[in-house]
């Protein structure tokens, strides 16, 4: 993917959630980095600082263990935004190390770029810090969801809440994050007769 599709998605990203700002939006752009990394690669800027991430293409998994092998806490999907912006939001999230599941393209930014170009701007600060609160509570609520929950009632909140991570992610990966064996997915996927749930 060229760089202007995947800035381009930024900005269907931001217009789609209220957040686009045309005052900062090219100056940021300037400032991000674009990034490729192959599959079960550690997530990391060069910088090594705290980023917001941008995923242009394929899907991350985020966890507390230092592989993929580990329980995974997040699957991110393409045209999501994650990462390490504690800086930004101002709240304690969970501490994760960041691996990209299949070959992955993705923009990153530094907090504190990012934090230093919204501060002259105190209601899109907040309106951002807001979404980006609002996306890690969504996203810890879904797991604890997921977690208390059967098969069935598993893939129907999925396919409420997200089914772009169900169309995007592979079986045995959605198998995995949802705390399943593949066969047991499989199984409820045929006696669903392959429809989604009514």
């Amino acid at each position: 993917m060229n760089n202007y599709k995947r800035l381009l998605q930024i900005k269907k990203y931001a217009l789609a959630n209220d957040l686009f700002f045309q005052e900062i939006y090219f100056d940021m752009v300037k400032q991000s980095n674009h990034h490729h990394f192959r599959k079960n690669s550690l997530i990391k800027t060069p910088q090594g600082k705290e980023s917001l991430f941008f995923l242009n293409q394929g899907l991350v998994i985020g966890t507390k263990d230092k592989s993929v092998k580990g329980d995974w806490t997040y699957l991110i999907h393409s045209e999501e935004v994650f990462g390490d912006y504690q800086e930004i939001v101002g709240a304690m999230m969970p501490t994760l190390n960041w691996f990209a599941l299949s070959d992955i393209e993705l923009i990153s930014i530094s907090c504190e770029t990012f934090k230093n170009a919204l501060i002259p701007h105190p209601a899109y600060f907040k309106k951002i810090t807001s979404h980006l609160y609002k996306l890690e509570f969504e996203r810890l609520e879904t797991f604890a969801e997921i977690n208390k929950r059967g098969l069935p009632d598993k893939l129907r909140l999925l396919e409420t809440r997200n089914p772009d991570l169900i169309i995007e992610s592979k079986f045995k990966d959605l198998a995995k994050y949802i705390g399943v064996s593949r066969q047991h997915l499989y199984r409820e996927l045929m006696n669903k007769n392959y429809f989604p749930s009514r």
